[in-house]
């Protein structure tokens, strides 16, 4: 996300599923915009972390759902498991978003290589559906 401040003015205030780390430094996003924050530190299961964020947008107008696995296996140079894993994704939480009436942002902090292993600069894509239920990916 290259300016949280447009998002915080849409919004009003933010919340977020995952690595609390992401949360702190993706954009400085200012702690006063951050009134919905949950904490699932340690929670891998991609089912419970989408039931949380569907849950969140109950009540919260923006929900970023922080998914780290690809990242995880792209260190142990394993392209195969990468691919899995993004397919896990996408029958897993990407179909539940779609089928859901709000709009939740899925994000990774970076990509990474599993070839080298490394951690790749530049945009990282994301997922954003937009008005509910239209798909759209994104570099941030």
């Amino acid at each position: 996300m290259t300016d949280p401040h447009f998002q915080v003015e849409r919004y009003g205030h933010l919340a977020s599923m995952g690595s609390m780390r992401y949360v702190d430094t993706c954009g400085g996003f200012p702690p006063e915009t951050l009134h919905c924050v949950l904490r699932l530190l340690g929670v891998t299961d991609l089912d419970a972390k989408t039931e949380a964020a569907l849950r969140a947008a109950e009540r919260c107008p923006f929900v970023l759902l922080h998914i780290n696995g690809a990242d995880k296996v792209a260190h142990r140079h394993d392209s195969a498991e990468k691919e899995t894993f993004l397919r896990r994704v996408d029958d897993r939480v990407l179909s539940r978003l779609l089928a859901s009436e709000h709009e939740i942002v899925v994000a990774s902090d970076h990509g990474a290589n599993p070839e080298s292993g490394a951690h790749l600069g530049g945009p990282q894509p994301f997922y954003q559906p937009l008005n509910g239920n239209s798909q759209n990916t994104k570099a941030a």
